[in-house]
């Protein structure tokens, strides 16, 4: 195909060359073109003629040489350059299709941008007047444009093989490589005339439920210790103890979910917004059916966990505080609080 396009603009060059009408040749006949119409007629004002309103029909005919050469000539510029178009596009659907063949080693932005820019080729192809070349040219596009919607098909599956290699990172694995591929799939103009819009709608459905599947399975082991199973008729110790555990667990979540990295500010804000108000809601719940307040149990300030949680996805190691917050202990204000019937330790420690 690029063999084909060479041979054909060298002969058009070279067929220009032939034809070119210099300069003083036109001011000979004294021919100027007015190409302001839309259909490009041109208007004859021919500056020898002795006539300075309209030229007779022999100063016409004098001058229609010149003017035929002159408009064969703009045709074959014309031409040219509709070929370096097309060249120009050759070159960039060559340069798209060796970014898609990479898949599926290349970058998920990269690919998509690529396969955008393709979509883009296309519809420059279909512009123009149809010929032999520019169908061929329409037909290898289409075929790539078809395999590189093929490929994103393949992404949830090849995610899924790729997380139940680790099993503790899975559910993150997965969430954050829907998530960029439905973010994606958005933006994409490609996406949306090559993909089926059920197969998108699909994987924004897979989106949600692995968002609730991450943060179900990442709050589970903090929620077990404000659960109210086996505390039918607790004494003040034992729900000094769950607090404690609730604490230790906090933290380990906590160091745990920092070092996650979220770059996607949308969803960082909604999973730290479900962890906080899931959290909050719990833990506030456990201290009010539980009389912590009343009964001056040593517990964290609930907007403390909060803050905690504002930390969250950041992508980086918490800094090491002694407390998660601030700890109520006015059941004891004056001595130390030994009596396990009173309050837990005033500074739990992660396991």
């Amino acid at each position: 195909m690029e063999d084909q396009l060479k041979k054909l603009k060298d002969h058009l060059t070279e067929t220009l060359e032939k034809r070119r009408i210099k300069k003083e040749e036109l001011e000979k006949v004294g021919v100027k073109i007015d190409e302001r119409t839309s259909t490009h007629n041109a208007a004859i004002e021919c500056t020898e003629f002795s006539s300075p309103t309209s030229p007779t029909r022999k100063e016409k005919a004098s001058a229609l040489p010149g003017l035929e050469a002159l408009w064969a000539y703009r045709n074959l510029t014309k031409t040219i350059e509709q070929f370096e178009e097309i060249e120009s596009a050759v070159e960039g659907v060559n340069k798209e299709e060796e970014i898609l063949s990479k898949w599926p080693f290349q970058d998920l932005d990269v690919f998509f941008e690529a396969f955008d820019r393709l979509g883009d080729i296309q519809q420059f192809l279909y512009s123009k007047k149809s010929n032999k070349l520019i169908e061929d040219i329409r037909t290898r596009v289409n075929t790539l444009l078809r395999k590189a919607a093929d490929d994103i098909k393949s992404v949830p599956s090849i995610l899924e093989v790729v997380a139940n290699k680790d099993k503790s990172t899975s559910l993150w694995f997965l969430l954050t490589g829907i998530h960029r591929l439905v973010k994606s799939l958005e933006s994409s103009q490609s996406g949306k005339e090559w993909l089926e819009k059920k197969w998108i709608i699909d994987q924004s459905t897979a989106l949600t439920r692995y968002k609730q599947e991450f943060m179900s399975a990442s709050l589970a082991k903090v929620l077990t210790t404000l659960s109210r199973e086996g505390l039918e008729s607790p004494r003040k110790d034992i729900i000094a103890e769950r607090l404690v555990a609730f604490d230790t667990q906090f933290e380990e979540l906590h160091r745990a979910q920092c070092q996650l990295k979220v770059s996607d500010s949308k969803l960082r804000d909604e999973l730290q917004v479900y962890a906080s108000n899931t959290l909050a809601t719990a833990y506030t719940s456990f201290l009010i059916y539980f009389r912590a307040i009343e009964d001056n149990i040593r517990h964290t300030d609930p907007d403390e966990i909060a803050k905690k949680v504002a930390d969250f996805y950041e992508g980086e190691a918490p800094a090491q505080k002694e407390n998660i917050g601030e700890v109520q202990d006015t059941a004891c204000p004056e001595k130390s609080c030994t009596n396990s019937e009173d309050a837990g330790p005033s500074n739990p420690s992660p396991n």
